[in-house]
This record gives C-alpha cells, sequence and structure tokens, in this order.
C-alpha cells in the first residue's frame, strides 16, 4: 500500500537540474544566456506558481511523505523558499546538482544513489503535470512484481494545430516513441528519432512475444517505477548517461536476454568497461517482491487522464490553457486560477476574473483582466485590458494596452497604446 504515514518502500525522486533548453524564450526573456530573468526551468511561473510546485504537489495529494528532488547548486535557497510560500507539507531533501559538471540524468542519479535505499524508486520529471493517480501507479508496478514500469499517455492536443505565442517562424519538432505492447508488457521503447528507415527487433524479442503491437501515439510522461536492485546494476555502467534515451531501452532489451549479474567486489565490476563485470548468467525471470534479485520485467501503464510535460513553449502554453479551463488538475483549480498573494496590491477598480496576482506586484484601476497570471512585482498600468496571458516577474505594463493570448516574459516593458 502507498500512503499512509510513510512512503512505503519506496523512494521518490524528481529531477529538476535540467537547463530547459527549448523553453530560453521564456527563460531568458527571449535575450539569449545571461539575460536577467528565471535563472531555471523548475522555477518557471505556471498559473502563477513555479513549476516545481506541481510534481510535488503531485506526490504530496497521493499520499506520499518525503521526496529527494535534484536541483542547479545555484537556485537551492530559492528551491526552499518555494516550500515554505506555498506550505507544502511533504519533507524534501534538496540535493544540489553542480550544474559546470553538465550531467545527464543518469550521473545525477549516481550522485544520490546512496540515498536510495527503499525497494523501488519513483522517478519523475519536474516538468510533469498530471491528472493520474501515482499510487494507482505504484500499486500496478508491485502488483506484476515488475522491474520497470512506464507511465504512458495520449496526446492531449494537436500541437501542429495549436497558435503558440511567440515567433511565427519558430518551428516545434514534435517528439514521438515508438513503443511496444503485449497487452501491459513492454516489449519495445525506441525514440522515433532513433531509428532510420526501419526497425530492429530481436528473434530473441519475437520468441518471446511472437504478438505485439508498435504504437506511435502515446507519449512517454517522464515517469518511471523502477525496482532498486536493476537500477543499481545499471548505474554501474558509466558508458549510459540518461534515463529516457539509455536505461529505459536497455532494461527493456534486456529482459528477453540471459539476465547479467554483478558481484559486489569491486575488483570484479570492470568499472571501466562499459559493459560491467559479468559474473554469472541467469534467465530472465519474475521475481518475487521480497527477492534481492534485480527484476527483469517491464510493464507500461497508460492513462486516459490528462498529462503534459512542459518541455517547450507549446506545451507551457497548452499547460497554462488547461489549467485555466480546469481540465488540468481540477482539484486545484480554484488555487491556481484566483490565487492572490497578500502583498499583492490590487485597485479595487480593477475587474479581474479567473486570474492570480503574485508577491508585490502593483494593478491600477481602470483596468479588465481576465483568464491571466500576473508575475511578482509586475507593474499594471490603468485603461488596459489582458485577456488569456501571462505576464511574468517584473513586467512593465504601460496605459492604454491591450495584451490578448500572449507570454509577456520577465522583465519586459510594453510602452503606451501596444497591442499584442
Amino acid at each position: 500500500m502507498v500512503g499512509g504515514h510513510q512512503n512505503a518502500d519506496i523512494d521518490c525522486v524528481i529531477l529538476a537540474a535540467g537547463p530547459g533548453s527549448r523553453m530560453l524564450d521564456l527563460l531568458t526573456g527571449g535575450g539569449g544566456p545571461g539575460s536577467s530573468a528565471v535563472n531555471a526551468k523548475c522555477m518557471l511561473p505556471l498559473a502563477g506558481v513555479p513549476l516545481i510546485y506541481y510534481p510535488l504537489k503531485l506526490l504530496q495529494s497521493n499520499g506520499f511523505k518525503s521526496a529527494i528532488l535534484t536541483v542547479p547548486d545555484s537556485i537551492k535557497t530559492d528551491v526552499s523558499k518555494v516550500l515554505d510560500k506555498y506550505k507544502l507539507e511533504i519533507k524534501v531533501d534538496i540535493v544540489p546538482i553542480p550544474m559546470s559538471k553538465e550531467w545527464a540524468t543518469l550521473d545525477t542519479l549516481r550522485h544520490i544513489q546512496d540515498k536510495l535505499t527503499a525497494r523501488d524508486t519513483l522517478l519523475l520529471s519536474c516538468d510533469l503535470i498530471t491528472n493520474a493517480s501515482l499510487k494507482e501507479v505504484v500499486d500496478f508496478h508491485r502488483s506484476r512484481a515488475s522491474g520497470l514500469t512506464v507511465l504512458l499517455n495520449k496526446p492531449v492536443a494537436d500541437l501542429k494545430a495549436q497558435v503558440t505565442p511567440g515567433s511565427k517562424t519558430t518551428k516545434y519538432k514534435i517528439e514521438r516513441d515508438l513503443i511496444g505492447l503485449s497487452r501491459d508488457s513492454l516489449c519495445l521503447f525506441q525514440a522515433e528519432a532513433d531509428v532510420e528507415d526501419r526497425i530492429h527487433i530481436s528473434s530473441k524479442l519475437l520468441h518471446s512475444q511472437p504478438n505485439f503491437t508498435i504504437h506511435s501515439n502515446l507519449q512517454d510522461s517522464h515517469l518511471y517505477v523502477i525496482n532498486r536492485n536493476s537500477l543499481e546494476e545499471h548505474l554501474l555502467n558509466k558508458g549510459m548517461s540518461t534515463v529516457k534515451g539509455e536505461l529505459v531501452p536497455r532494461m527493456v532489451a534486456n529482459q528477453f536476454k540471459k539476465k547479467t549479474s554483478f558481484n559486489n567486489n569491486s575488483k570484479d565490476l570492470g568499472i571501466g568497461d562499459t559493459n560491467g563485470g559479468v559474473i554469472e548468467e541467469r534467465p530472465a525471470t519474475l521475481y518475487s517482491l521480497q527477492t534481492s534479485e534485480p527484476r527483469t520485467k517491464c510493464y507500461a501503464m497508460t492513462t486516459d487522464l490528462p498529462t503534459i510535460r512542459v518541455n517547450n513553449i507549446p506545451n507551457f502554453w497548452l499547460a497554462y490553457k488547461l489549467i485555466k479551463g480546469g481540465q488540468l488538475l481540477p482539484q486545484l483549480s480554484t488555487f491556481l486560477t484566483s490565487s492572490k498573494d497578500e502583498t499583492a496590491n490590487v485597485d479595487e477598480k480593477c475587474h479581474h476574473a479567473d486570474t492570480s496576482f503574485g508577491a508585490k506586484c502593483q494593478v491600477s484601476g481602470k483596468t479588465t483582466i481576465k483568464q491571466s497570471a500576473i508575475g511578482a512585482s509586475a507593474t499594471i498600468g490603468e485603461k488596459l485590458k489582458i485577456t488569456n496571458s501571462v505576464i511574468m516577474d517584473g513586467v512593465k505594463v504601460a496605459s492604454i494596452v491591450n495584451i490578448t493570448d500572449s507570454i509577456i516574459c520577465e522583465g519586459a516593458s510594453i510602452e503606451t497604446g501596444c497591442e499584442l
């Protein structure tokens, strides 16, 4: 059982040290690296709260009492303030990651490996927002004695048909995966970008699973439950650096091979060899929950509930609209769409609806603001209209301005008479 008063022998890890390279226009205000703006993807405000709030609240609402959170070393203090400001009750171990080393996701897991002591590890990205139940995912994982369980989701919208704020010349590449499923058994996992003309399917896979379907319309949510013993084996392979691109495909492929075992003696590990040290072979099988042996079977749980990764500007805009519309996180819709910080100064003659106001923002009278988010320390002039837009921290908007369906990046100034 998950929930209750403790994490029931599972470590929750949120990976939040990524640089957000696909969202630089939002992180730097369009001014390029070094601009005075949001300095980390996990602190990017979405619907009035930092992005990191969502996975923490997701874990808390599913009954988890503690989590390990990896963040850029430069913002550890800022993240601590988020926990206090939004009164999150979950106990968080914030681990700073040295950004100068440019670690990938598996490098980060190696860094915190000593903290992973539970039977399973629940791993999720800081940009995941979902209505799916994490408790159900963990229960699914354990009911099948799975080595790896992946949460899959169906796209919530067609990004090609969506109008996204920003330059019309910018092309956003849609990432797709080729996922082979035999019912809920995960047989194949490859990024479409890694496939050229044809998909290689091994004879061992076909022998084990002669009938399975390859899907291209399912998305990897970047939420994984991994057996700790299985994870530790793969962390020994220093030749792998990423969870999504290397660990998951390797674990899926390895379940159809004879399993490689590692000895705890470092002399036998062959750490300099990317294949590790081969001590013995045993056939892949389904292990008991009580055994210390690594489990090899891989499964996928597919959710029909709204799920999105805020990893690019179109998804940022889509998530904002879904949250404002109540389709995403409906249980938080009142808090997220109508929250007003106690230090916000909003003139009584300002007409507003479904709008959040950040700390120390100044909003003049004779204004109309609907379905929008006003960032901290933003200054909003009079006689203007803002609709369905995101005004980030420190923005200055002069009088007689009309802003619709727009994202105004941190520190920007909008002059009198502008229409966006």
